[in-house]
């Protein structure tokens, strides 16, 4: 599991019943809520993707006191658990409440900023105390077997 339990919208409870899962979810959602947002002064660290790997950068940062903005290329916030997963597997409705939970957290996200073209890691560098790139793998790799295309 990428995102820690703690953190998670949708935990996996394997006991039958609607109320369990009920209670469940609403005893995550206060541990959720009594994480404290970082305090002003606080470092600020920069989190470039906003995938599993960005996302769970953000979080555990966020919880250690940092203040986080994450940015990424996309319109919406998730990179492969949004745009590359299908709906029958992972609704993306469960990953945009999982961004909003972040966001309520503190987690600033700054959506539609490409790399190298609305900023580089440079201005980042400046702006930020540090900078954690998890951009991802968005082509796919040759496999370098004959027949491939």
């Amino acid at each position: 599991m990428i995102i820690p339990p703690e953190a998670c919208l949708v935990p996996f409870c394997k006991k039958r019943g609607g109320i369990l899962r009920i209670k469940r979810n609403n005893e995550v959602y206060q541990k959720r809520r009594s994480i404290k947002s970082p305090k002003a002064g606080v470092k600020k660290v920069s989190v470039v993707g906003s995938g599993p790997a960005g996302l769970s950068a953000a979080y555990y940062l966020m919880k250690a006191g940092y203040s986080i903005t994450v940015f990424d290329q996309m319109e919406e916030a998730g990179g492969l658990l949004t745009y590359g997963i299908p709906s029958y597997r992972l609704p993306k409705t469960v990953v945009k409440k999982q961004v909003k939970v972040f966001e309520d957290l503190g987690i600033k996200f700054q959506l539609r900023t490409t790399l190298g073209k609305d900023t580089t890691v440079d201005k980042l560098a400046q702006s930020f105390d540090a900078v954690f790139i998890a951009c991802g793998a968005w082509k796919e790799r040759a496999a370098g077997v004959k027949g491939e295309d």
